[in-house]
């Protein structure tokens, strides 16, 4: 990428990290706009609107930083999210679990994946995916921030409420 389009999307994940969605959204328009190639503001794009639910616009961002780089993990496993976001929720376990077929390092995978199991009512296995993400990056507060979600659908509210204020502290140190 180039330098310029590099560091207004360092200051948009900066301000999406920090729940400001209106500026990180500014910022990482100025970033696709400044490097077209660049599949990262892309896909931090496709994140600030999934955040509103805007699942079209969410599609089109992965789908063109598919275009650039079918091989991207962060993409497929963007686009195996969306797939549960979606109402497709056995489509996206499929597509996050050839990811991690291939590549099982890769933490939001898991997550999404864990996310994914949590949907469709295999609870244990979503916990199991979560905890993987953990080990993988214990410092990333989509974590619990999705595993929240879970814990709200089987009402675990205090669960829930506990995972919130760890997102909250993750903000705040990342």
């Amino acid at each position: 990428p180039n330098k310029k389009s590099l560091r207004l999307y360092n200051l948009a994940l900066m301000k999406f990290k920090k729940d400001e969605l209106d500026t990180a959204k500014k910022y990482v328009l100025e970033a696709i706009e400044n490097d077209t190639l660049f599949i990262q503001p892309l896909l931090l794009m496709a994140e600030i609107v999934l955040q509103n639910n805007d699942l079209q616009n969410a599609e089109t961002n992965i789908n063109h930083a598919l275009k650039i780089d079918k091989n991207s993990a962060d993409a497929i496993s963007l686009s195996g999210f969306l797939m549960v976001k979606k109402g497709e929720p056995d489509k996206g376990i499929q597509n996050l679990n050839a990811l991690i077929k291939k590549d099982n390092k890769f933490p939001m995978a898991h997550c999404y994946l864990g996310y994914a199991y949590g949907i469709v009512g295999s609870y244990d296995n979503a916990f199991d995916e979560f905890l993987k993400a953990e080990e993988i990056a214990k410092n990333e507060y989509r974590i619990p921030m999705l595993r929240a979600e879970i814990y709200d659908k089987i009402g675990k509210h205090q669960e829930a409420d506990a995972e919130r204020k760890r997102v909250k502290i993750l903000r705040s140190i990342n």
